[in-house]
């Protein structure tokens, strides 16, 4: 087993799995690659402002907690690499059609069947520790209504699984990319997520502050922004809540 989930404490219910582990994490010694598993995860939350909602005991949400002090705060985003490859991986194994929606989704074909959130703390320009907090759709089989575009892996099969088994290989994935990034192989890992991004040269509708255009994916900067190339060979960077993918 990986250094990621070695270690496992798992709860029936929190209302955070990376609420929980920001607590912790100045009163007591975790180590590095602890995974924090809540079986129903009561506020779990998206970027921004945003809500990951789940069914108890038929998904996984999890934190793993890192110490990345190799890496400058201006390179974190590299840890939404990581995971995000980790987690595609495992997922190909079940199903077709998977992609890292940036910056922080994983889907399945058109629809989304994971996300992440990373939170670090860093001090004195330094990275102190971060917080990987992950959301998978396994086991669920119906969604809110307001979540039309939300889709499980059970669904997508037609079988169910074991959520622990789920999380143990989903964390040796991620285990195996992390391992990558402290060997100093971030272009390999840079390459790869380029290569799964959602809709990757393709000519899609985007929206900037209410304006709708139309360009195509070209890849993340060294700092996640999204490049985005115009219909007159234009490109832009973007940073999180900055530009909308439009359905």
């Amino acid at each position: 087993m990986d250094f990621v989930g070695k270690t496992i404490l798992e709860f029936s219910h929190l209302d955070s799995t990376n609420d929980y582990c920001r607590q912790i994490a100045g009163k007591e010694k975790l180590e590095e690659g602890t995974v924090v598993w809540a079986k129903h995860q009561v506020k779990g939350r998206g970027q921004g402002n945003s809500i990951w909602e789940s069914e108890g005991g038929q998904n996984l949400t999890f934190s793993i907690i890192l110490e990345p002090l190799f890496l400058e705060p201006s390179d974190l985003f590299m840890l939404s690499m990581t995971a995000s490859l980790g987690i595609a991986c495992f997922l190909r194994e079940h199903i077709r059609d998977v992609s890292i929606k940036w910056p922080n989704d994983i889907y399945a074909g058109s629809k989304k069947i994971g996300g992440i959130l990373i939170e670090s703390s860093v001090m004195e320009s330094r990275v102190r520790y971060s917080i990987a907090g992950i959301g998978i759709n396994v086991n669920q089989r119906v969604f809110a209504s307001h979540l039309p575009n939300a889709v499980s892996l059970a669904q997508l099969t037609s079988r169910s699984y074991p959520l622990r088994e789920t999380l143990i290989s989903i964390c040796s994935g991620i285990g195996s990319w992390y391992r990558l990034l402290q060997k100093g192989e971030s272009g390999k890992i840079r390459n790869a997520y380029t290569r799964q991004l959602y809709r990757l040269n393709e000519s899609h509708f985007f929206l900037e502050k209410n304006i709708r255009f139309r360009a195509s994916v070209r890849g993340v900067d060294k700092f996640g922004r999204l490049a985005l190339e115009d219909e007159d060979g234009f490109i832009r960077h973007y940073g999180m809540k900055e530009v909308e993918f439009v359905p």
